[in-house]
């Protein structure tokens, strides 16, 4: 698992944005070489939703400046591939209701939205 969040964080294309406290966003390119690509379809590689999922919680966790782990996932929509070289950016806005750390989390390439998802999580005790 180390060897694919390392993966990740280096296919940032810079420094996560943080305009203000409840807002962080960023943007990833995510070669053919990417680890994340590999079985996901031979061939024919995308973005695992599973891995738009963890890309979100790396986030997260920058921007809060502590581990985290997903209770749940509401509202989920992947509505394109995220194909290797796509350039897209995640963006994650607290969305806290009724005592629960949420985040609001939108993926757009080339200003279209690819998918967008409501992430639950706790804090894990630990720090990052």
């Amino acid at each position: 698992m180390k060897k694919l969040i390392d993966a990740i964080k280096n296919s940032s294309t810079g420094p996560a944005q943080k305009d203000n406290p409840s807002e962080v966003a960023n943007t990833y390119c995510f070669d053919n070489s990417f680890l994340g690509f590999s079985g996901h379809f031979p061939g024919y590689p995308i973005l695992p939703a599973v891995l738009q999922l963890l890309i979100a919680q790396l986030l997260i966790e920058e921007q809060k400046g502590y581990k985290i782990q997903m209770t749940s996932i509401e509202k989920a929509k992947f509505l394109s591939e995220i194909r290797p070289n796509d350039r897209i950016t995640v963006q994650c806005i607290d969305a806290d209701r009724g005592g629960e750390q949420r985040s609001k989390i939108k993926i757009t390439s080339e200003e279209k939205v690819v998918s967008n998802f409501n992430l639950c999580f706790c804090q894990v005790k630990e720090n990052i």
